[in-house]
């Protein structure tokens, strides 16, 4: 049955769609991919609010011997550099290539974010120029995370005492901000918030922490360290006290406990999960037990 030739080059009707979903079992996966793009961000996770963008960018590819339909199952293809080769279809959901037509090094094409979290695929479809079964040629998993908003009891976002100076704090975690030593995360104006810690002195010269991540990567470990300044500021690799677990909505809580540090004074966190950096504003404690 030969797909491409019952269709114009802007158009894919519900019929080949169902098509290829049904010939996926039956086909075999590409051992490398035919066609190769990089992904923006490489995680190709972004927020769930109708405007992020994840970009694919492709190399260039001759379509002499297959034909290439691209499908997201979440997100809308919104925009194709010009003379990409490539065609967005009338839903959004796909995008084709077919003969003769390649796809041009360097074209991009960008999947908008929806305005719900959810999870979902971006599948290249390979289909034999002349008809033939359609393949899997590869799969890219996608997030759209919750947005970042205000955690309750943190006042929009700001940094809170909790013990009006008696040894408890609560900080908001900011994504890779500027930071130093002494201040901790030094944010830009209404930069979102991803969560929080609470940081409490104990009366026996230790520090107890609790961990809050919200809107973060899905399913991922960020490894927490807690700087204390002056004394524990910056941190080596050996000096990680522990580390929190996300579920697939980017959620996940914690708890540490460390020494004090003897003269510090200011006190913040930062979770590291791979390229992905989040780091509270410092915090000035009492300490108790003095």
């Amino acid at each position: 049955m030969t797909f491409w030739k019952r269709r114009a080059s802007i158009g894919l009707s519900a019929a080949l769609l169902a098509s290829l979903i049904a010939t996926a079992a039956a086909t075999s996966v590409f051992a490398a991919p035919a066609v190769s793009f990089t992904v923006t961000p490489a995680s190709a996770t972004v927020p769930a609010d109708g405007t992020s963008t994840i970009v694919f960018t492709f190399a260039g590819y001759d379509t002499a011997t297959y034909n290439v339909t691209i499908m997201t199952t979440a997100g809308r293809f919104t925009a194709t550099s010009v003379g990409s080769g490539i065609v967005i279809g009338p839903s959004g959901t796909f995008a084709t290539v077919t003969n003769p037509n390649d796809i041009v090094a360097g074209a991009t094409l960008t999947l908008k974010a929806p305005a719900k979290p959810r999870s979902g695929t971006v599948t290249v479809w390979l289909t034999p120029v002349g008809g033939g079964a359609a393949t899997i040629d590869s799969t890219t998993t996608v997030h759209f995370t919750p947005t970042a908003t205000a955690t309750r009891g943190d006042h929009g976002g700001r940094d809170k005492d909790r013990g009006k100076g008696h040894g408890a704090r609560k900080v908001a975690f900011y994504a890779d901000p500027a930071y130093t030593c002494a201040t901790g995360a030094q944010p830009a104006a209404g930069a979102p918030t991803f969560g929080f810690a609470v940081l409490n002195t104990t009366g026996h010269k230790m520090l107890n922490v609790s961990v809050a991540l919200k809107g973060v990567l899905p399913n991922a470990t960020y490894d927490l360290w807690v700087n204390q300044d002056p004394g524990a500021c910056p941190l080596s690799a050996p000096t990680k006290v522990g580390a929190v677990h996300t579920n697939a909505l980017g959620n996940g809580n914690g708890h540490v406990r460390v020494a004090l540090v003897t003269g510090a004074k200011n006190f913040w966190v930062s979770a590291v999960s791979g390229t992905s950096v989040l780091r509270t504003k410092a915090a000035l404690l009492t300490i108790k037990g003095k």
